[in-house]
């Protein structure tokens, strides 16, 4: 196969729409935990602070999926600067390892992407209890190995 500049150029854009999903999504993120924290200040509820926790695990997701994606961006620019060198050995190097960041910025989307139904599953669960006891959503969206017990055990520590 033969590197040309339409190549980089589409990945470049998906990169950058990439971030900017991401963008917003952390930003997101980060005003929900301002709420929470206010919230805890007011009322004191430990439910809060399990949640804020799961959050927090949720931007840190964010965090890193911007930096692999700023990497995938920048070797990109990297590769149609070696093209445009005629250095087409070390561009389609450039270009290899910028696919391999954006794959691992996919990857860390998956994890971020169950972080953020985990953290949803908590907040609801938790509402959904106190405002109607006999729904139980665990019930509903229990997976087999779900262990409620390490999982009560992990938000308290």
């Amino acid at each position: 196969m033969r590197l040309e500049f339409a190549i980089p150029a589409l990945e470049l854009s998906t990169a950058a729409t990439f971030l900017l999903v991401f963008n917003n999504r952390m930003l997101h993120a980060s005003q929900h935990i301002r709420e929470l924290t206010e919230r805890y200040k007011q009322s004191r509820d430990s439910k809060i602070v399990g949640q804020v926790r799961k959050m927090h695990r949720q931007v840190l997701l964010l965090r890193d999926i911007k930096i692999v994606t700023i990497i995938s961006i920048i070797l990109c620019v990297v590769t149609m600067l070696l093209m445009f060198n005629k250095q087409m050995a070390n561009a389609t190097i450039a270009f290899m390892i910028s696919l391999i960041a954006l794959g691992i910025a996919l990857v860390l989307t998956v994890v971020e992407l169950i972080t953020a139904t985990n953290t949803l599953n908590y907040a609801l669960d938790k509402r959904m209890k106190s405002n109607y006891p006999f729904l139980n959503l665990r019930r509903l969206f229990k997976r087999p190995s779900f262990d409620e017990q390490l999982f009560k055990e992990e938000i308290l520590n």
